[in-house]
């Protein structure tokens, strides 16, 4: 629970379930009557890159984590990466209706703290987190003070380890450990001497009091090896790089993973008025796209990497299915340039492929320096990148270059106003741009097609605005 002073608590629900977020945010509101501003806020996500950008808010901290495994197989792994690459220690509970899709034992393995059917109520998630703690097996009096060396018989049973320098371990909020949740790793201390010493084997669960005395005695964070920490990231990448390749699932379950990462949008799409029809037509195109992009990238082990990467998936799959929602409005697109646009819009970022999430996100106010300067390459970068690929035509390599420019000079590489840019591009920018209001404005009342249509005409040349106008008028 948060203090004065100290960051604001969230709990993060990545789930898609409309019902289930309405009746958690009712609870809340009930709740924070008696609370105040000690109630933890539930923060909803149904999209791994936005699951991704609120765990590495450092702005934030996390009591816990749910996630629902009807986001998909590869989706919901990845949220669980995301989970043990930003908040170490931060229980994550698998939340399912009615008949999971994955067992209790594939959770757990995953290093899930709890396996819960719904209904779920906001105050049963507290309890979850906040409850009477289990204490861990071990002795209380396990660790030594901090002024004291280990002795020998200690040595052995706490396996110290005198070699241990501090860039072979990374810090752990005592906070994230503390309670009903089993540890997923080993955990250290540092002694005042510079050593760590092992307190807590994994599987192990630390206790309050033990916190407490840690705090008592100036600890104010844990450590765990970063050794361990890459084992649990590589295994996440190796299930979801297995799920999205194996080559023994249909063809039908190959698309179906692929659409279902842009079902958020699809979503956004029915919510604003578009037919079912459009939006299959709109999935239909993703899905060609997606087993154009796979045939196109060969032994091109970045793009492969691309197609094995969610967050990155999720948002090229978003930008595609929006951008083909407005290409029946743009005249003079013949066979090839339509299949182009999707690898356009699907390949645009390829550069950002394992950067931050900050950085991904596109939100320049967040950046440092550093960070704006990479975010600020990057669509030469993939241009480059592109260009290196075979039967990737100029006019997509010159699209993704320039898909960042905008008509009155406020986008990048700079550009003066009133200028021709590439109309390729300009889809990608708007499809970008609308994702970018649509995240925004989620939860709220506003709608991001009136929102983005006061700046399109002076963002955007009048072909594409037009394309955008007419594609949200028709629906």
């Amino acid at each position: 629970m948060a203090e004065e002073g100290e960051k604001p608590t969230r709990f993060l629900i990545a789930d898609n379930d409309g019902d289930f977020a309405d009746q958690v945010v009712e609870d809340f509101k009930i709740a924070r009557k008696t609370m105040g501003k000690s109630a933890i806020t539930p923060i909803f996500s149904d999209t791994v890159r936005s699951s991704q950008s609120r765990l590495s808010d450092r702005d934030f901290d996390y009591a816990a984590v749910f996630v629902n495994p009807v986001l998909g197989t590869a989706a919901w792994l990845a949220v669980m990466r995301s989970c043990h690459q930003y908040r170490v220690g931060v229980p994550v509970f698998v939340i399912y209706d009615g008949k999971p899709n994955v067992s209790r034992e594939e959770a757990e393995g995953m290093g899930a703290a709890g396996f819960i059917a719904k209904p779920l109520t906001y105050s049963k998630m507290v309890e979850m987190v906040s409850g009477n703690p289990t204490h861990a097996p071990s002795p209380d009096d396990l660790d030594p003070p901090a002024s004291e060396e280990p002795t020998a018989a200690r040595s052995e049973q706490e396996a110290p380890s005198g070699t241990l320098a501090d860039g072979d371990v990374m810090e752990v909020n005592l906070a994230n450990l503390v309670g009903r949740v089993k540890s997923a790793f080993d955990v250290y201390v540092r002694l005042s001497t510079g050593k760590f010493v092992r307190i807590l084997k994994s599987g192990d669960v630390l206790s309050h009091d033990r916190v407490e005395s840690y705090r008592a005695r100036g600890v104010t964070a844990l450590h765990i090896l970063k050794t361990a920490q890459a084992d649990y990231l590589n295994l996440y990448d190796a299930l979801v790089t297995e799920v999205l390749s194996d080559k023994s699932a249909s063809a039908d379950i190959k698309v179906s993973q692929v659409v279902g990462q842009g079902e958020a949008t699809a979503r956004m799409l029915r919510d604003s008025g578009f037919g079912e029809k459009s939006v299959q037509r709109a999935q239909q195109y993703v899905a060609n796209t997606t087993e154009m992009v796979s045939q196109l990238a060969g032994d091109n082990m970045v793009v492969k990497k691309l197609l094995g990467d969610i967050a990155s998936l999720e948002h090229g799959v978003a930008c595609t299915m929006l951008a083909s929602m407005m290409l029946k409005h743009i005249g003079g697109t013949n066979p090839a340039v339509f299949n182009g646009i999707g690898i356009a819009c699907f390949l645009h970022d390829i550069a950002l492929l394992g950067k931050p999430p900050v950085i991904r996100d596109e939100l320049e106010p967040r950046m440092n320096d550093e960070q704006r300067a990479i975010f600020r390459a990057h669509p030469a970068q993939s241009a480059e990148m592109l260009k290196q690929m075979k039967k990737i035509p100029p006019i997509i390599v010159s699209a993704v270059a320039d898909h960042h420019r905008r008509m009155d000079g406020s986008g990048f590489p700079n550009a003066e106003g009133n200028v021709e840019i590439n109309r390729v591009a300009e889809l990608i920018g708007l499809s970008e741009e609308f994702l970018k209001v649509a995240e925004m404005s989620k939860g709220t009342p506003l709608n991001p097609f009136d929102i983005l249509r006061v700046d399109a005409e002076k963002l955007f040349s009048a072909p594409i605005v037009d394309a955008f106008i007419r594609t949200f008028a028709e629906k």
